[in-house]
């Protein structure tokens, strides 16, 4: 008898990229997206081993899962959301489109960008309502832009599966994979309350997680804002109960997030293993804020002077009163210090600090 063949499908565990402003002060989203050496169009189509200066200098470092969790082509999707002054709620556009073809700019992008005629997306207390918001005729400035170009796992290829993901007066956004992601959002659907379900437009990994979140979140939907100190605990409650169910699997969970509710921000870079990296991300300060994303926006040594890469299983958060801090998730597994991207760039030493 011919003995069977057991064939093992591999199936790699694709990442997103996104970047944040957060900020006192309003910034253009041309600047933000456009203007930078490696801009949202560089996220969403550039080589990332090439743009992710450290990274290699993890002692966890592993070239095979770096490829995963990094993935070069981002083009299943793009979306923007950001926040208004005298509004709570954030405005969003999305689409299942590339964020580019040919490098350039998706033309609903450029419009946002220079201030042509769009429709956006309003939140409201119903998130899943969308309300028809008058043209707008000048460029897109905001305290307060959260950017997103999306590798597709879990999901199919739909405006409703494209970051931003928008719950009331917060803004969500995800880079990694939930491993196992089948059973876990069946045993969401069965302990999530229903008011927190009906906020789920669509069947992403990512826009669960961010239920889950919300879930955890003390005072909503009631809000409209929160402080640092809650976004931190419920993201830290968010990190603990994904991990708890489906810790029995092998596969771990790469869980970079961050939320917004136009005014504070906390971001998180957190693998679920303890001996693997998450994927990259890397901060910079800017305009009384700070501007976070998977990879640095600038090319040249000079300007990687200023962005930092976030070390594993840590914590930033910014708000207003108290600025940007960062610090651990898990003291038992973080790093002990963020490493400053300038430092490894193009792999030599260019300065220390």
């Amino acid at each position: 008898m011919v003995p069977p063949t057991w064939v093992l499908l591999v199936v790699p565990a694709v990442a997103c990229r996104f970047v944040v402003y957060v900020g006192d002060e309003e910034m253009s989203a041309e600047e933000l997206l456009v203007v930078p050496d490696h801009n949202i169009i560089g996220l969403g189509t550039a080589d990332a081993e090439e743009h992710t200066p450290g990274a290699r200098s993890s002692g966890r470092f592993n070239a095979s899962q770096f490829a995963c969790r990094n993935v070069d082509k981002n083009l299943d999707g793009w979306g923007v959301s950001w926040y208004v002054e005298g509004s709570d709620f954030p405005r969003r556009i999305r689409s299942p489109e590339a964020v580019a073809i040919d490098g350039r700019p998706h033309g609903e992008l450029l419009k946002l960008i220079k201030g042509d005629p769009i429709i956006p997306f309003m939140a409201t207390n119903n998130s899943c309502v969308s309300d028809v918001v008058p043209e707008r005729r000048f460029p897109l400035r905001s305290k307060a832009i959260l950017a997103h170009v999306r590798a597709a796992s879990a999901g199919g290829l739909d405006k409703t599966n494209s970051h931003p993901f928008v719950y009331n007066t917060l803004t969500w956004v995800h880079n990694g994979a939930i491993a196992a992601f089948d059973e876990v959002k069946r045993r969401l659907r069965a302990t999530l309350d229903p008011s927190i379900l009906g906020l789920v437009a669509g069947d992403t990994d990512s826009e669960y997680a961010g239920a889950v979140f919300v879930d955890q979140l003390k005072g909503f939907p009631q809000g409209p804002s929160y402080s640092v100190d809650q976004l931190k605990a419920a993201m830290r409650t968010t990190l603990k109960h994904i991990t708890e169910l489906n810790e029995e699997f092998d596969d771990g969970n790469s869980l970079n997030f961050g939320v917004s509710d136009g005014k504070n921000l906390v971001v998180a870079r957190y693998r679920s293993c303890p001996n693997e990296d998450p994927p990259t991300l890397y901060y910079k300060l800017a305009r009384n804020g700070v501007v976070v994303a998977s990879e640095p926006l600038d090319t040249d040594p000079h300007h990687l002077l200023d962005w930092t890469l976030l070390g594993k299983d840590r914590f930033l958060s910014y708000g207003p009163s108290v600025g940007v801090v960062v610090e651990c998730i898990d003291p038992l597994t973080c790093d002990p210090c963020d490493t400053p991207a300038a430092a490894f760039h193009q792999g030599r030493l260019v300065v220390s600090k």
